[in-house]
Parts: C-alpha cells; structure tokens; sequence
C-alpha cells in the first residue's frame, strides 16, 4: 500500500488522485436523505460481500497495514459548513467511549473544509488506530458537502495518514458548480 505513483478518481463532481496499490469499490447504489457513498477506496479487501453490498463490507475489521477510505456525497440541511466551522460542535463527543477529536479548519480547492482527527487506539469495532475525516463545500454553496472518511490500522499509520494528506491536496472540482442549498456560497472568518 505503499508503493510509489498514484491513479485519479473521478465521479460526482470531484476529482483526486489516490495511491496505485489502493482498490475502487464504486458500483455502490446510491441512496437518497442525508446523504450516499459514492465509493470506497483502500487496500483493505472487499471481502465475501457481493458487489455493492456495502452493508456486507462494513461488517469487516481491519487487517494490519489496511486502510479504508469513503467518499460520500450529502447535505449539512440544519447548518452550514460555515456555521459548523464557527462552534465546531462536530468535535464534540457523544459520551465517554468517544475518541478523542482534534480538527482545525482550511481550504480544499478553494471551498472551506473541517479537517477531524481521532486518535482510536483500536478501540472501535475495526480496530483502527485513527480516523481522519474532511467535510468539503461542495462549489456554489455551504450546505452541500463531500465528505472524505479514513480509517486506518497501523503498522503503516502515519504513511497512510500522509497517504490522506496527499489525497486531500490533489482534490479538484471539475465541471460546473452544484446547486449549493441555502446559505452562503462561501465563508468568511474563522476560515483561512
């Protein structure tokens, strides 16, 4: 998984470059709400699950040196990502099994972004180290967000989270921009 060069992925309005020893899982249904997976990336196996069963697949743990990455398409619908970003209420945890978070704000092509980081410890159910996750502005609005979600179990940690870093720095928006919902089409302070 961490062998040199990378391959491009691109599908519903995002593009970005991932590692070659990384496999695709995209023929996933895409569902309607809050939000869809568009595809799931990584080195960890697909497992015995038929194709796009994405139910089966989530059922699987974590192997050493494996990494899970889903890419997800969705709305905030009673926030905005500029709101978000302000009280960084996403941080807070439900109780006090929760990981520990830490996140700070940026930019990903231009459009703000949370960046999350939880340090795991393999205490979840698949036995991740961490979990870093980005909530992304789709272009045009607030309210509409990507949202990129890695886990990842060690021996390998930081080369998968560096892995990530080089993931989100390659991103890019072709085409014309979503219907972005209610709010701002962009936001001001605390963002860079």
């Amino acid at each position: 998984p961490f062998g040199p060069g990378t391959r491009t992925f691109e599908d519903a309005g995002i593009r970005f470059s991932f590692p070659t020893g990384w496999a695709v899982y995209d023929n996933l249904p895409r569902s309607t709400g809050f939000g869809s997976t568009v595809a799931i990336l990584g080195n960890q196996p697909w497992g015995l699950c038929l194709p796009g069963d994405i139910n089966c697949h989530y059922r699987l743990r974590l192997e050493p040196s494996q990494i899970s990455v889903d890419l997800g398409v969705g709305s905030l619908f009673t926030t905005n990502i500029c709101e978000l970003g302000a009280d960084r209420s996403d941080l807070a945890g439900r109780g006090s099994d929760d990981p520990v978070a830490v996140g700070h704000l940026m930019r990903v092509a231009g459009r703000p972004a949370l960046a999350t980081d939880y340090m795991v410890n393999q205490k979840d159910y698949y036995l991740s180290d961490a979990w870093r996750e980005w909530t992304i502005a789709a272009p045009g609005g607030t309210s509409s967000v990507y949202r990129i979600s890695a886990k990842f179990r060690g021996p390998g940690a930081q080369e998968f989270s560096d892995q990530m870093d080089g993931l989100i720095a390659s991103i890019t928006f072709p085409g014309p921009p979503q219907d972005g919902g209610d709010g701002p089409k962009d936001c001001g302070p605390p963002f860079p």
